[in-house]
């Protein structure tokens, strides 16, 4: 939600800025405020890489333990194997975790990436509006 917030505030931000600073560009005011939202889908995009990215990076440190364990425990007593199937147990609980974690954010961007398109959308629509309604009148 906070991300959201900061892409709004930015937005309008960038808005403002464009829409003073429109007379020393050879582009339209809504041309510059359509490259800010693109410029925002940018770094959404990238906040959700990362976090995509991390988690895999946990999901191999998880597999890789694993795989050790695993190969621990055909040489491990009936009493090794016991503590060492509870340490397989947790670790795939946790690994079970972050491939929902990793679901949620591939949904959740894509759903954000709607919402965010969207709202610029309405916002540049907004603006292209006002900017008729003050200077094309």
């Amino acid at each position: 939600m906070k991300t959201f917030r900061f892409f709004f505030i930015a937005l309008g931000l960038i808005s403002m800025i464009s829409f003073t600073t429109s007379c020393d560009d050879n582009r339209s005011a809504s041309e510059q405020v359509e490259e800010a939202g693109e410029d925002m889908a940018d770094a959404f995009r990238t906040e959700q890489e990362e976090l995509t990215a991390d988690l895999r990076e946990a999901r191999n440190e998880i597999n890789g333990k694993l795989s050790e364990l695993r190969a621990d425990m055909e040489n491990a007593t009936e009493e090794g194997k016991d503590e060492i199937q509870k340490q397989i147990n947790k670790l795939e609980k946790w690994g079970d975790d972050l491939d929902k974690d990793m679901d949620r954010v591939a949904r959740s961007a894509q759903n954000g990436w709607e919402n965010l398109k969207s709202d610029v959308r309405k916002s540049l629509d907004n603006f292209e509006d006002a900017w008729d309604d003050a200077f094309d009148s």
